[in-house]
């Protein structure tokens, strides 16, 4: 063995035996009001992670951003560390710079012409067609060449579209053209034309996107009102995710109109009564004409953990739209642990006082393996029989008898006028008396 393989073999020994290591953090069994038996998979030997997807149940009971999650050997009842892991796409995004030659078109076939890389070698899987057409829907096919003679097929059904309405300042565009990672020095493009007349072409920019997927986790979205403004003629739609505490970034609506084109609001509530707006001035639209053929339905904003969601629909001088349903999306939480063989273990949350724990794994993490790892499952839920709710504090003498201090105050209103009577009795009877 080599000797950096033995020092990789001792670093993962040490922080292995690091992360079984017992935990000295503020957890008191007393304190946490639920618990959900983990599931270990079959064949899991104590030298690696598991993974635990946190569920529905879980996010409801915990405190805001789960800072209350505890595991907890079952045997023992001590703590063990864990990694809250929350799954976020990630989009690297570089500019390639290209040269274009050799454009033409062929009447009622197509549009062609050949970029070329300045920098060869560079990796690349996008271009961006610079056009100022407008109102059209093309079919484009991307084919790849190291000598400019020989050529290979990258995408072959690639779409570029633009929908315009001027008087109305409306435009939906995407003439972005994404194909498989390649490094070929000369990449010819086809845009197929058909009957229509040729697009007035710009030139090209070229980009590597590095796309890092991250998974989600989807909350069946119950629409409980449908409900219409006839006097602002806006149509409002809530949807209710059953519970609160659920972590949501995304809300997709499905419609079977077409041809729409609508600005919506979207606001979040916990209640269904107090609403905090989410997204102003998002477009959705569905449209399928001779002319463009495509939809936007999709209606992203920061995380929340609200409960009901409600979308606005300004119709305008419109008919409102046909009903439509929802999902909602999140990022998957996920916490990760090393079990020990033959150990049992629960999950413990429902402590709003409890803070978020640091451990040593978050920094032993670049070391270990942590992707494609074994996966535990959520058992049902148990009340924790040792836990009581904490006293209710007292309320301030005032609160508790709100009617004293009103009558103070008149008591003391009365005393003052009282006196202040008095006063101006015995000054006004040593005054001179009035001239005659």
């Amino acid at each position: 063995m080599s000797r950096f393989a033995k020092i990789s073999a001792l670093g993962a020994a040490i922080a292995l035996a690091l992360i079984a290591a017992p935990v000295a953090a503020d957890y008191t069994g007393s304190d946490w009001r639920y618990f959900k038996t983990i599931e270990i998979p079959a064949g899991v030997d104590g030298e690696g992670l598991v993974e635990v997807p946190i569920d529905a149940q879980t996010f409801e009971g915990s405190s805001r951003g789960l800072a209350d999650l505890r595991i907890v050997d079952a045997g023992n009842g001590g703590e063990t560390q864990y990694k809250l892991v929350i799954e976020r796409a990630e989009r690297r995004r570089s500019a390639v710079s290209l040269n274009m030659r050799d454009l033409g078109s062929v009447a009622g076939q197509h549009t062609q012409f050949v970029l070329t890389l300045s920098n060869p070698g560079s990796l690349h899987n996008e271009v961006e067609i610079l056009t100022n057409s407008r109102n059209f829907q093309r079919r484009v096919t991307i084919e790849a060449s190291t000598d400019g003679s020989t050529w290979a097929m990258l995408e072959d059904d690639a779409e570029v579209y633009d929908f315009t309405i001027a008087d109305r300042g409306v435009t939906t565009r995407d003439t972005h053209v994404r194909y498989p990672v390649s490094t070929a020095p000369q990449i010819r493009i086809t845009i197929v034309n058909g009957d229509e007349p040729p697009l007035d072409i710009g030139g090209a920019t070229g980009f590597f996107i590095d796309d890092i997927g991250a998974r989600e986790t989807n909350w069946p979205a119950t629409v409980t009102s449908r409900t219409e403004d006839t006097e602002r003629r806006i149509s409002h739609t809530v949807f209710d995710l059953g519970g609160l505490g659920r972590p949501a970034d995304r809300l997709d609506l499905q419609t079977d109109q077409i041809n729409f084109y609508r600005n919506v609001n979207l606001a979040g509530s916990n209640d269904g009564t107090q609403w905090t707006a989410l997204r102003s001035s998002a477009n959705v639209y569905a449209f399928s004409t001779p002319q463009f053929r495509g939809s936007a339905l999709s209606l992203g904003f920061a995380d929340s953990t609200f409960r009901y969601y409600r979308v606005s629909v300004l119709n305008a001088d419109n008919p409102p739209l046909e009903p439509f349903t929802g999902t909602v999306y999140g990022p998957a939480h996920n916490v990760i642990f090393q079990p020990q063989p033959g150990g049992t273990y629960r999950l413990a949350y429902g402590n709003p006082a409890a803070h978020t724990p640091s451990y040593e794994l978050e920094h032993l993490l670049p070391y270990l393996v942590t992707e494609n790892l074994p996966i535990a499952q959520l058992g049902n839920r148990s009340a924790n029989p040792a836990f009581s709710l904490p006293p209710v504090p007292q309320k301030p003498f005032t609160e508790r008898y709100p009617w004293l201090l009103p009558l103070a105050l008149a008591l003391g209103g009365l005393v003052i006028g009282f006196f202040l009577t008095r006063i101006w009795a015995d000054v006004k009877a040593k005054l001179p008396p009035p001239a005659a």
